[in-house]
């Protein structure tokens, strides 16, 4: 997603607000290869599971897809809400530690079109042959595309955190 050696701009809608995510936050929603997405199970328990995704191109809107049949499925069904972290540690130093954490709301979609769609866009991002050891096969007919939308987002960097704020453009 890099356009000529430059991050490409990604625009946010928070809270009824739209604005362009600076650059600092914007790497951390095109660089990485993987996301933590936490949801809370039926119970009250969170439940934290690494996943492989997508930019919406151009938004802050996140899409991966996840087993029809699975816990993390199940959670999103009783309770939209996730957050989505990842960060950037220091090897020797954690107050260089970087990070971002979203809040969103969930959306899911169990349409095959919407989930070859998202599968198609995995492919390109990691290569066929690393979504398929993630995902395994048949996906089209067992998985379901959730889509994060932003409600929040926080960044740290060492012990400082700080809520981004999206003032209207």
């Amino acid at each position: 997603m890099n356009y000529c050696g430059r991050i490409m701009k990604i625009k946010c809608q928070i809270n009824g607000h739209t604005c362009v995510l600076p650059s600092f936050l914007t790497r951390f929603l095109v660089k990485p290869l993987f996301l933590y997405c936490s949801t809370i199970t039926p119970n009250g328990k969170p439940q934290i599971q690494p996943i492989i995704f997508v930019n919406e191109l151009g938004k802050c809107n996140i899409a991966f897809l996840v087993k029809k049949q699975s816990s993390l499925t199940r959670n999103l069904q009783k309770n939209p809400k996730l957050a989505l972290t990842t960060d950037e540690t220091h090897p020797t130093d954690p107050l260089k530690n970087k990070g971002i954490m979203i809040e969103a709301v969930s959306q899911l979609n169990d349409s095959k079109d919407e989930v070859e769609e998202c599968f198609n866009y995995l492919r390109k991002k990691y290569n066929s042959d690393i979504v398929t050891k993630i995902l395994g096969i048949d996906i089209i007919l067992n998985y379901v595309k959730i889509q994060a939308f932003p409600v929040k987002i926080v960044y740290w960097k060492g012990p400082f955190f700080k809520k981004f704020k999206c003032n209207q453009r």
